[in-house]
């Protein structure tokens, strides 16, 4: 009879490690934590048939709402004297009918279970040894649960993060292209207002070039009826008067082909003469500077290696915004100050510089007050009356030499007056 209560004992032994390994196995595979502790508790009424389980979940140091068997259970005040007393990995219940376990993970303290009320409680040290070997599978289910949690919840922020990143750049780009077009239709208008500012200069150029030769018409008509009326008009006088007006509508009709060449933009960069194109500006606008007694010379090294890469008529626009700069800060000094009266001066120098051309135009103006030179390449910013100054000439120069053409343009002042320096790269197509 003893034989046979031991072997019923035995088998009894087996059958519970037997659910036991097969509760282990399904803890090693990704279930849930609130599955892991389901099947637990399911496993601890099967082999135990406790008449409680309390189990207390912590996450993080703070214990969270317990689980219990039976449900009914109240259970508040064997988790606070589970939570406040239990110090030890585990532990018997005061009655001795049941024990108490720590799940641990890998670096923390993952919840606290008590069974208690075992029927069978002279088993109990076989009961306390399989929860032990539970209880470790268990904190390794937990741990890995909630790190595969942790990283969903990583993975379901990231996302969100990506998705509200993806909705902020689209955000972006269109304020961007709004930007650009904006700026781009702003430049627009600030070359369309350069070219009127330069219309005007070209008209007052034009008439400026034009008196001479309508001066010599003029002439040649009048003497035409003192001819006449002195008996002179012969075939001789007939031909030097067409060939003496000739030379003057010729000389009128190169002025505006020159004009309009001019202020034509160029299409595509060239190499282009840099010596070369600040004569064709300087003969252009000569009467200009000699009207208000101001002389313009230019000294260049060798003229036939001063060559770069750009734009031509560009280029030119350049040259006569800084000119036309100097000259009207000339006149107005002059005005400031009725006794001063000096020959005004603008000097262009060209020459190699390393692997650059550097052109550098000075005057004898006086300077540009250190408190605004800093900001006279911003648009609209002038010193000049509005009916005189648009304050996009110097803008647009710098736009010319630095964006389109790759180039530098500065400015400072001398002794005598300001000097604006352009660098550009040597170069050939």
């Amino acid at each position: 009879m003893q034989e046979e209560m031991n072997m019923n004992e035995k088998d009894k032994k087996i059958a519970d490690y037997a659910m036991v390994c097969d509760l282990v196995c399904q803890l090693s595979s990704h279930i849930s934590e609130g599955a892991a502790i389901d099947n637990i508790m399911h496993l601890f009424r099967t082999i135990c048939a406790p008449s409680s389980i309390i189990y207390i979940p912590i996450v993080e140091g703070r214990p969270f709402e317990a689980m219990t068997f039976p449900e009914h259970v109240n259970a508040d005040a064997a988790a606070a004297d589970l939570i406040g007393n239990f110090k030890d990995d585990y532990a018997w219940t005061t009655s001795g009918k049941g024990f108490r376990l720590k799940i641990k993970g890998r670096d923390a303290l993952l919840g606290l279970i008590e069974i208690d009320g075992l029927l069978f409680s002279e088993y109990r040290n076989h009961y306390l040894n399989l929860s032990l070997t539970i209880a470790g599978a268990l904190g390794l289910s937990i741990s890995n649960s909630r790190v595969y949690q942790s990283l969903l919840n990583v993975n379901s922020q990231l996302e969100k993060k990506t998705h509200e990143l993806e909705q902020l750049n689209c955000i972006l780009e269109e304020q961007v292209r709004d930007k650009v077009n904006e700026i781009r239709q702003n430049e627009q208008m600030l070359i369309q207002q350069s070219k009127m500012a330069a219309m005007g200069e070209m008209i007052g150029a034009i008439a400026h070039q034009w008196k001479q030769p309508l001066s010599a018409l003029s002439v040649n008509i009048q003497d035409i009826k003192d001819a006449y009326e002195f008996g002179e008009l012969n075939s001789e006088y007939i031909d030097n008067i067409i060939r003496t007006s000739n030379e003057q509508v010729g000389f009128m009709s190169k002025t505006v082909d020159d004009f309009r060449n001019f202020f034509k933009p160029s299409k595509e960069m060239a190499v282009f003469n840099v010596v070369n194109s600040i004569k064709e500006i300087l003969s252009m606008f000569t009467n200009m500077f000699n009207k208000n007694n101001i002389s313009v010379r230019l000294h260049y090294d060798d003229a036939g290696n001063l060559k770069c890469t750009g734009y031509p008529n560009e280029f030119k626009q350049v040259i006569l915004n800084i000119i036309n700069n100097s000259k009207d800060a000339i006149v107005s000094r002059r005005a400031k100050d009725q006794k001063a009266h000096f020959e005004g001066t603008v000097k262009i120098a060209v020459h190699n510089e390393d692997q650059d051309i550097a052109v550098i135009i000075s005057d004898n103006a006086g300077g540009i007050p250190e408190a605004i030179i800093e900001r006279v390449f911003e648009p609209y910013f002038t010193t000049k009356p509005s009916d005189i100054g648009t304050g996009i000439g110097l803008y647009m120069s710098r736009t010319i030499i630095e964006t389109n053409m790759g180039g530098r343009l500065t400015v400072r002042n001398t002794e005598d007056g300001a000097e604006f320096k352009i660098t550009m790269n040597q170069g050939i197509l």
